[in-house]
């Protein structure tokens, strides 16, 4: 095995690791904000900040070491059957999961309580 199809491998199979397991935590997140409802609109940009930092920058790094795997394997776009599908599947359930979400998202931050300033405030001396 070439060395560089070994590498690109390795942040292949990493970077899905790294990208998609955060998503196993969100319903985790979403019954702890619903059971303590104070909390949905920290639980909301924890999600947000999680979807918009990670998921979606490595999911596009995904697309392109898988890419670059294609290119040094020397894999031809019509040799097996899944070459040719797995593209458009990445392409649609990535759009999907990175679109969707965020939509949701926004829309769950613009409508929850708006922040607090949490600086204490001087005691009136009367």
């Amino acid at each position: 095995m070439n060395i560089w199809i070994a590498i690109f491998l390795f942040l292949h199979v990493m970077g899905a690791i790294v990208a998609f397991g955060p998503n196993y935590s969100f319903p985790i997140i979403g019954a702890m904000a619903g059971k303590e409802p104070q909390h949905a609109n920290f639980a909301s940009r924890v999600n947000e900040a999680i979807t918009n930092q990670r998921i979606i920058p490595l999911a596009i790094f995904q697309g392109i070491t898988g890419l670059v795997l294609i290119w040094l394997t020397g894999m031809k776009p019509r040799m097996p059957l899944t070459s040719t599908v797995r593209p458009p599947l990445f392409v649609s359930t990535t759009r999907a999961s990175t679109t969707m979400p965020v939509a949701t998202l926004d829309q769950s931050t613009s409508t929850a309580a708006p922040r607090r300033d949490r600086r204490s405030k001087p005691l009136a001396l009367s």
